[in-house]
């Protein structure tokens, strides 16, 4: 295999762990909204809102940043980032939600607000992910934009295995904090395989 088909095939399988973690952590979220504002339809209606609106944004951003011929460099850094906050919402999330319930009413702004704080970022962030591999994939294969598909298809097929696992699996067996720091830290080891692979490709033969 040519070095530039195992990056390619790296980024694939970094791309499904990203939509695992993304998803995974979006039914996370409910875990922590949950003993403060029900599971009510009320309440899945915002935190999904919020995840959509979120998504929608990053893949502009994505697009955006996908046209720059330092995507590559840009893409472990925002990683990071949303490593970074998912294992800071294991310590912060319980207050910031108290302090809401305590202070305002429980109703749509209140509860909106609340998948903002918790989810925003970190979702806003990883929905970079799709539209940034399309652009480094496409640039290094003759198959142009049709490579979307193929990206869109693996970063689903990581969403659907994010959820049940997150919901099946991780919940049943770990507490909510555990499991959003087990995600950012994947983050960051997403983030340094990037890192690692691009050297790797770099280097002199």
């Amino acid at each position: 295999m040519s070095s530039v088909n195992l990056r390619n095939a790296t980024l694939c399988v970094l791309l499904v762990c990203e939509g695992f973690i993304l998803m995974g952590f979006e039914m996370l979220a409910s875990r922590f909204m949950n003993p403060y504002f029900g599971s009510s339809i009320e309440t899945w209606a915002c935190i999904i809102s919020v995840v959509l609106c979120s998504m929608a944004f990053g893949y502009f951003g994505g697009g955006y940043l996908a046209r720059n011929e330092r995507a590559a460099l840009y893409l472990p850094i925002i990683t990071i980032v949303s490593g970074a906050y998912l294992v800071g919402v294991s310590f912060f999330s319980g207050n910031v939600l108290l302090w809401v319930i305590t202070n305002f009413d429980v109703n749509f702004i209140s509860t909106f607000s609340s998948a903002m704080v918790i989810l925003a970022l970190p979702v806003f962030l990883m929905s970079f992910w799709s539209p940034m591999i399309v652009g480094i994939l496409a640039s290094r294969s003759s198959l142009g934009v049709s490579i979307a598909g193929y990206v869109y298809g693996l970063s689903t097929l990581g969403n659907i295995a994010g959820t049940l696992a997150t919901a099946f699996l991780l919940v049943p067996a770990l507490g909510s904090s555990t499991i959003a720091m087990v995600f950012g830290c994947g983050l960051f080891l997403i983030a340094v395989l990037l890192v690692v692979s691009r050297a790797i490709g770099n280097r002199p033969v």
